[in-house]
């Protein structure tokens, strides 16, 4: 799998609090229905 290069980027669900699992499952699943594009966003650090 190609990944894009690490940069600050502040998309989708990047302003909401940590979510768990379910709630995650939840939002995806909601983009899903609405016909959009979800992508997933990940760093090596959790600092914002």
């Amino acid at each position: 799998m190609k990944t894009l290069p690490k940069e600050r980027r502040y998309e989708t669900l990047s302003y909401l609090p940590p979510l768990t699992d379910a709630q995650i499952v939840r939002q995806v699943q909601y983009i899903l229905d609405q016909g959009y594009i979800p992508a997933v966003e990940f760093s090596e650090s959790s600092a914002p």
